[in-house]
């Protein structure tokens, strides 16, 4: 969180290494990765994973889905 600002190209490598790790067991889009973000905020055993960092990286991959077209709003598991 250290100075990394959503958009910025410290922001999007950390999007990518997260998305790197998603597809080590399936293949993802920016659409999945945005509606996993939003189950590590919203489920609690994902949270304690995160340790409080999962707010953050949903901050993150929000900002790179919308900049890559994904309805931020509505995502599909597409």
């Amino acid at each position: 969180q250290a100075g990394v600002r959503p958009g910025s190209a410290a922001a999007d490598r950390i999007v990518a290494l997260h998305r790197e790790q998603i597809d080590q067991w399936y293949e993802s889009s920016l659409s999945k990765q945005l509606i996993l973000a939003q189950m590590y905020v919203s489920d609690d055993r994902f949270a304690a994973h995160y340790q409080g960092l999962a707010p953050y990286l949903l901050e993150l991959v929000r900002d790179a889905a919308q900049r890559g077209g994904v309805d931020v709003d509505n995502p599909s598991w597409v």
